[in-house]
């Protein structure tokens, strides 16, 4: 009987130091002050609101308090693995309590990412995101103990780079297509390297390279092993070879000459029938009706020469545009002899396109086709 007595007295004491628990299993009469880490503080609270705090009254849903430090790897939130070593950790540096995240790998801490809390700015591989220029919002990639730094940019096609590495480059996978070294010099599809060069461009040869476009027109200019060439479309029309010797391959031009020994001129610019042609570069020239016709405006020259026999006391050779005689066009011969002499007219003019240009005799003469004969012209520009 007495030790029944002080088991129940044991229980009522034990009843009467606890709170009471109701039938939900919900404590009453408790307060929560967080839990003690047998020190002065508390290390977590849960307040009201169910924040927690870590080493602080919580003002969010998670809050954390930890002493700032310019150490790497002195990191206030840590995210372990199941091995529990350290991976990832985060925390704030001593100086401007910017956000620094730092990574444990190979055995030792490194810095990998920085947020400027005052910027707001973002750092990679730096811990202090800086702009020399005095930029405001930036990425800053890589620091001075790094000897590169890249940004990458990837599509479901392909795989940019731009990468700093003593200069500037930028690679369409491990192809580099663009590239800025020290001095300023900019390489496209080449590493820049003429002394005093700014723009530098790599590609094939005998193929425009730098181009300009209006009105679905292009131009431009290449290189290749005949020299600088200039380009229209895709047909190099001026080349200029390494003794700066400048040609034109598409510059009109034409020779023409009547197809026959000797014959007589008549008086017209038909008559004179100069029906073959040795060059006739653009075919501006038509021997059907023995006219030069302009294909674009500009300043052309001029060149008639035949020989003549028999004596004449007012022969004229004229020039004619668009059947109009030419004022400055004539070339006046009075032979004295019978026998074969030369006669030869040259004149320069200045023609707008479609104009056309052709020579007459105005005294019916004995002259000389095939080789003594020729009616020539062409583009000074």
């Amino acid at each position: 009987m007495a030790l029944t007595k002080v088991n129940n007295d044991l229980q009522d004491a034990l009843a009467a130091a606890q709170p009471t628990i109701t039938s939900t299993g919900t404590l009453t009469g408790f307060t929560s002050t967080g839990i003690d880490d047998n020190a002065t503080s508390n290390a977590i609270t849960i307040d009201a609101s169910e924040r927690v705090g870590i080493g602080c009254s919580p003002s969010a849903p998670l809050q954390v308090a930890s002493t700032p430090s310019d150490t790497v790897g002195a990191v206030g939130i840590s995210l372990k693995d199941k091995d529990n070593a350290i991976e990832f950790g985060l925390r704030l540096d001593a100086a401007a309590k910017d956000l620094q995240l730092d990574r444990y790998y190979n055995g030792s801490w490194h810095n990998t990412m920085s947020f400027d809390r005052s910027s707001g700015n973002v750092g990679i591989g730096q811990s202090s995101p800086s702009s020399d220029n005095g930029t405001t919002v930036f990425l800053h990639i890589g620091d001075s103990n790094k000897a590169a730094a890249g940004l990458v940019l990837e599509d479901n096609e392909n795989q940019w780079e731009i990468l700093s590495n003593g200069g500037l480059q930028i690679l369409d996978g491990t192809s580099q297509r663009m590239a800025i070294d020290s001095s300023g010099r900019v390489g496209i599809n080449r590493t820049p390297s003429i002394t005093g060069s700014k723009l530098e461009v790599g590609g094939a040869d005998n193929t425009s390279l730098i181009n300009v476009e209006a009105s679905g027109v292009t131009g431009g200019m290449g290189i290749g092993s005949t020299g600088l060439q200039l380009f229209h479309g895709s047909s190099a029309k001026v080349k200029i070879d390494s003794g700066g010797r400048v040609t034109m391959p598409s510059q009109p031009a034409f020779d023409a000459h009547h197809s026959g020994g000797s014959y007589a001129s008549g008086t017209t610019v038909t008559s004179l029938d100069l029906n073959t042609v040795r060059l006739n570069r653009g075919n501006h020239y038509s021997a059907s009706n023995d006219r030069f016709i302009a294909p674009v405006a500009g300043v052309y020259v001029f060149y008639y020469r035949t020989i003549i026999s028999g004596t004449y006391t007012n022969l004229h050779i004229r020039f004619r545009k668009n059947g109009v005689h030419i004022a400055g066009g004539d070339t006046h011969a009075s032979p004295p002899t019978a026998g074969w002499s030369q006669i030869s007219s040259q004149i320069l003019l200045q023609l707008a396109v479609n104009d056309y240009v052709q020579v007459e005799h105005t005294t019916n003469t004995n002259i000389y086709g095939d080789s003594y004969q020729t009616f020539q012209g062409h583009l000074l520009g």
